[in-house]
């Protein structure tokens, strides 16, 4: 059971998440209605992110709590379930699309 967010943040105050999930998902789509014709890279980034947060926004409402199931056994780390690992795959696939956009403007411009 996770009561709060990554590393114990907002430990206890379901309400706070909850809200901050549920306006989280609403801008992802926002963004991902808005870039439909964009950056495929992008797109897959914000549909995973937008997954992973329903995914634990299912459980904070139903249960009060994150079911985190998932536990590496080789090595000290936290718990935590799939959709931690959509949206964690989520951010990283968006950071790498911003890098390689950065790096092709830059490029432009030179």
């Amino acid at each position: 059971e996770n009561k709060g967010a990554a590393f114990s943040l907002f430990q206890g105050k379901p309400l706070i998440l909850i809200v901050f999930t549920f306006f989280a998902i609403i801008l992802c789509c926002s963004v991902l209605f808005f870039n439909l014709k964009g950056n495929k890279l992008k797109n897959i980034g914000l549909l995973l992110i937008i997954s992973g947060g329903i995914g634990n926004l299912i459980d904070r409402i139903f249960f009060g709590y994150v079911v985190d199931f998932i536990e590496p056994l080789f090595v000290n780390f936290a718990v935590f379930n799939f959709a931690d690992i959509f949206i964690t795959s989520g951010a990283f696939i968006i950071l790498l699309y911003e890098i390689i956009d950065f790096v092709k403007e830059k490029s432009k411009k030179d």
